[in-house]
């Protein structure tokens, strides 16, 4: 987690007002740097109970080189209400000074924190700065409180995950990030998310370093050149001197699928399984092989399994929530993809999905301004239009007046047109042109 979390201004909480302190930041960002510290120095007075007020004034001190002058400042409220003010703001300043001043942060921010118990974004940053020093006992126990304070807020559910994985839970560090994609996280929560999920469920770090040379030439072979058999050679010869490594096993399942012996791919699969059961790659794998070989009810009980043990993982979300529309599960389908867009906000071929998904259950509406967000940010968004088209289709088969059907096919044909114009080989604009024409 970087130093800026305890001091970044954005998120604390539903108890805060961070508008003001926002512009500040803007001001400083822009480079009116003096102007944003006196501004800011007006909004700490008149929002003294703000939290974020007090760390974008800080954090404008450094800018301007006044820590030394604002830290005096705050030393000299130690004795104004609300109290833990000062002490939650001298926490941050000993923190920005740098690790030799890392007790004093600590003892400054758990004086906050016992001064405002109820105060989430308070023991949020001092759960961070314990994290940081590596404290995870008590980081949980602060991370902990703020979220059970305010449990609504994403933000709070990272930093929670990484503590939760050092302490030895990984099960819980996975339900957090869990939690926090059924939410509304930003770009910087999933980031950080992604962070953390990295750690949790990385197999591949196992590999000896005797057989680092062997294993990546393999993993060249399967990947870039895609030449499963000679892929299936190398990792053969090492899994039968090195039986119990497994991302050889879990590669040599992906190879020997990728040549059709979907036998072989499930037994390696299920050795890899049986080494590293809490691994989604393993279940993944397993998933997509039941998917090929229309067993689509094992596939779905692993494509659920990989995402309960890696909540951040894009391509299981397209392909069992693909499953689920190949089989008419609309409604099913809609959540996945909905977590995939908080996944990666500006994939277009997420939201298309979603607003597919939406569209075929007949959530109209809803599935246009997902179709509509991508074409404001792109004219020429083939996703975006084609999308469009659809939702102009679906609705002119509800119109009963002749004249409004004749102007929806009008703009579905013309949106599907606009499509193949920007890609002349987007398949779902011929299919709904055909479709148009032929209705």
């Amino acid at each position: 987690m970087a130093p800026l979390i305890v001091v970044g201004c954005a998120d604390a909480g539903k108890d805060v007002r961070p508008d003001r302190a926002a512009a500040g930041l803007e001001m400083m960002n822009a480079g009116d740097t003096e102007r944003a510290f006196n501004y800011l120095s007006d909004v700490v007075e008149e929002e003294y109970a703000n939290p974020a007020a007090h760390r974008a004034y800080i954090q404008a001190a450094v800018k301007t080189r006044r820590l030394a002058e604002v830290e005096d400042e705050y030393r000299a409220r130690t004795g104004k209400d609300p109290r833990w003010v000062a002490r939650y703001a001298l926490g941050i300043i000993q923190y920005v000074k740098g690790p030799v001043h890392g007790a004093a942060a600590l003892r400054e921010l758990r004086a906050a924190a016992e001064l405002a118990p109820g105060l989430p974004d308070v023991h949020y940053r001092l759960g961070i700065a314990l994290l940081e020093m590596e404290e995870m006992g008590e980081a949980c126990e602060a991370l902990k409180r703020c979220s059970g304070l305010d449990p609504r807020h994403p933000s709070y559910r990272p930093p929670l995950a990484l503590c939760l994985f050092h302490n030895g839970d990984p099960a819980g560090a996975r339900r957090e990030l869990a939690a926090m994609l059924d939410l509304d996280p930003s770009e910087k929560d999933v980031a950080q998310a992604s962070t953390v999920m990295a750690r949790i469920n990385n197999p591949f770090a196992m590999i000896p370093k005797g057989i680092e040379s062997d294993y990546t030439k393999a993993v060249e072979y399967l990947e870039k050149h895609d030449v499963p058999a000679r892929a299936v050679e190398i990792l053969d010869a090492i899994a039968g001197k090195f039986p119990e490594v497994a991302p050889v096993r879990i590669m040599l399942g992906m190879a020997y699928g990728r040549l059709g012996d979907n036998a072989r791919a499930i037994a390696e699969l299920k050795a890899a399984g049986e080494l590293v059961p809490d691994t989604a790659a393993v279940w993944q794998g397993l998933a997509g092989i039941y998917h090929g070989i229309d067993k689509s009810d094992l596939a779905v009980e692993h494509y659920v399994r990989a995402i309960a043990l890696d909540p951040l993982l894009a391509s299981a979300y397209v392909q069992l929530g693909a499953l689920y529309v190949d089989r008419g599960g609309f409604d099913r389908a809609v959540p996945l993809f909905e977590k995939l867009v908080k996944i990666d906000r500006n994939r277009e071929d997420y939201r298309f999905m979603l607003g597919r998904a939406l569209q075929l259950l007949g959530r109209l509406d809803a599935a246009e301004r997902e179709f509509l967000w991508m074409v404001e940010k792109n004219k020429e968004s083939v996703h975006g239009l084609v999308g469009l088209g659809f939702v102009y289709a679906a609705r002119r088969l509800r119109e009963k007046d002749p004249d409004r059907r004749a102007e929806l096919r009008e703009k579905a044909y013309d949106a599907a047109s606009q499509a193949l114009q920007v890609d002349p080989n987007f398949e779902a604009a011929k299919k709904l042109l055909d479709t148009l024409r032929i209705d």
